[in-house]
């Protein structure tokens, strides 16, 4: 067994020998710093029968053809190529780089690195799991390590049911992953706007429910994945195992996009009202939208993609042309729609001429229709919200002649109403001041007095500020009453409501009767000495003013229960009940007098 071994390994190096030793046209790698394109170092076959690395390598110089082009693109086709290159390391140490193929959608790639004493077979393509490959990148990526002096030759066999584009691009590894950072930031700003533009948009379409919003953010979200799938990083974020489904999705979420479009220039350009024989394509090119999201699970990819395309033309070409029709009609909104048009037709003019290989595969190139259509989405939204201040504006006017034509025949009748309000009013005050006014007094009476204090004490309570409450009571004031008769008593409690206006000078004071010969105040804001002195200046007051009836003078006092201190209970009666206490108190002590709530006697008469 080991001699068997030994002959096997000394066989693989002579057939490796034989493979290097060929003539073949070789890049020489010297300090590269950029990615060289190694199309011109490319030599191709395409296969008559499936042939395996043995026979490729047996294959003479003269069965393969040069590439001369600055891209390897084959377009469509059901035929199998085997791509064979070769590069040199001229440097003294050994170099390690990326082999790129730049197309992620190719369907089966069998790549074989050869270098002096080894051979590594890779399986990649977009119908392996995405998690096979052994670099997970979105792109075709092998690593290889070039010894110095050394020469590598690769061979890969390609097949695919899309476009056969290879590009073929050797990276220094450090200067991949500036290059890919660069990268991720253009694809992340195309993402990003087409997501702005997309979520901004539903939430209009969500405020005002206007069905062009939704068609158009229906249709950036399927460019947006459309352009995801094509790029592959739908399938290396969202759907690495789907091997099957991978390619149809393209397909179907660039129908989408063509369906949503066409729903979405139709009504914006208004083309049912203005133009009903335009309208008819324009329905013609959403039925073939739908057939071809139908087709999706009936047709091979290959057929399907080449069908899309030339529809995804046709309607671009078709909208351009409905832009300029209305820009013609003087329709405002024609402008911005036609420059929109014009944007994502050449990108995608340019994206078809590429897979049909009509122009060379570049960044340039496999970008053109992600440029477009940034711009197109900017403009379109632009028209949408300029679409909305036009109604806006319309609907201003239309409001502004409808409220003058209301306002001139309405004048006469706006005065009577604001005359008849203003007489209501007027009576409104007067009824609410006649609610809240004791008729004999003229000062707020206990109803009143009840809804104030409740309030205010719940404010005390809330800020833990003091509260003091007066109850007055007029002495002797039955004695007035039955020997002077009730007009002298009316007469001595409007007096004293006066007098106690008079002694209540802040505008926080509230002086209210609280029943018969029964006054109350409440001062907000007001400690236990300052109360007191509030207190002893009404008594005072009260018993120095002159109180004269039918040429006679009857002298009058009060006394007063005072309560003041920063409320506590649930509820106001406890603070005037404390007072009523102290007023009681007052009254056993002789009249005249002060009494504060819990504390013994202010002043002595």
């Amino acid at each position: 067994m080991k001699i068997l071994k030994l002959i096997g390994i000394l066989l693989t190096g002579c057939w490796i020998k034989v493979v290097l030793a060929v003539d073949y046209e070789t890049k020489t790698l010297a300090s590269e710093t950029d990615a060289t394109n190694l199309s011109n170092y490319v030599y191709f076959y395409q296969e008559a029968s499936p042939l395996g690395l043995n026979e490729v390598v047996k294959l003479s110089h003269s069965q393969w053809k040069k590439n001369n082009t600055q891209n390897i693109n084959f377009g469509y086709t059901d035929s199998s190529y085997w791509l064979r290159t070769s590069f040199y390391n001229s440097e003294e140490q050994t170099s390690a780089y990326f082999l790129e193929i730049a197309y992620p959608v190719l369907d089966f790639l069998d790549i074989y690195v050869i270098n002096s004493d080894s051979q590594k077979h890779y399986q990649l393509g977009d119908k392996y799991p995405f998690n096979n490959r052994v670099v997970q990148h979105y792109n075709f990526l092998i690593p290889i390590n070039v010894k110095s002096r050394e020469q590598v030759t690769v061979f890969i066999r390609v097949k695919s049911t899309s476009a056969l584009q290879v590009p073929l691009n050797l990276w220094p590894k450090e200067k991949f992953y500036d290059e890919d950072q660069f990268r991720s930031i253009i694809l992340g700003v195309f993402l990003g706007i087409i997501l702005v533009m997309g979520l901004y948009n539903l939430f209009v379409y969500y405020k005002i429910k206007d069905n062009n919003y939704l068609y158009y953010v229906l249709y950036v979200f399927s460019i947006g994945m459309f352009f995801c799938s094509l790029t592959g990083l739908s399938f290396q974020y969202l759907w690495p195992n789907n091997t099957v489904w991978n390619d149809h999705l393209i397909a179907v979420f660039l129908n989408f996009a063509i369906l949503f479009g066409t729903f979405f220039s139709r009504k914006l350009l208004a083309i049912r009202r203005s133009h009903p024989q335009l309208d008819k394509v324009f329905s013609f090119a959403i039925s073939a939208a739908l057939v071809c999201l139908i087709l999706c699970t009936l047709l091979p990819y290959q057929l399907l993609i080449r069908i899309t395309i030339y529809l995804a033309v046709f309607v671009c070409l078709l909208g351009l042309v409905s832009g300029i029709i209305r820009l013609f009609d003087g329709y405002p909104l024609a402008r911005y729609y036609t420059f929109a048009w014009a944007a994502v037709l050449v990108g995608g003019i340019i994206l078809a001429a590429n897979k049909f290989v009509l122009l060379p595969n570049n960044w340039f190139t496999e970008h053109a229709a992600m440029i477009g259509i940034s711009f197109e989405v900017a403009c379109l939204s632009i028209a949408i919200a300029e679409r909305v201040m036009q109604e806006r504006r319309m609907r201003f006017k239309a409001q502004n002649t409808l409220l003058h034509f209301h306002r001139r025949n309405s004048q006469e009748l706006e005065k009577r109403v604001k005359e008849r309000t203003e007489d209501l009013e007027s009576l409104n005050r007067k009824l609410k001041e006649a609610n809240n006014t004791d008729a004999l007094t003229l000062i707020n009476n206990r109803r009143y007095f009840e809804k104030a204090f409740k309030e205010e004490y719940a404010r005390c309570r809330r800020f833990k500020h003091n509260l003091s409450v007066l109850m007055i009571d007029i002495d002797y004031f039955k004695k007035v009453n039955d020997n002077y008769g009730h007009q002298a008593g009316d007469a001595c409690l409007t007096l004293v409501a006066q007098v106690l206006l008079q002694s209540a000078q802040r505008t926080s004071d509230f002086v209210a009767r609280y029943g018969g010969e029964e006054f109350c105040v409440f001062a907000p804001e007001t400690h236990a000495d300052q109360g007191v002195t509030f207190a002893e200046k009404i008594r005072n007051n009260v018993e120095q003013m002159e109180f004269m009836f039918n040429e006679q003078i009857i002298p009058v006092t009060v006394s007063i229960g005072l309560c003041c201190e920063i409320p506590e209970g649930e509820t106001y009666e406890e603070h005037l009940r404390q007072a009523d206490e102290a007023l009681y108190q007052a009254k056993t002590n002789g009249r005249n007098r002060v009494e504060m709530a819990k504390a013994k006697s202010i002043h002595n008469s």
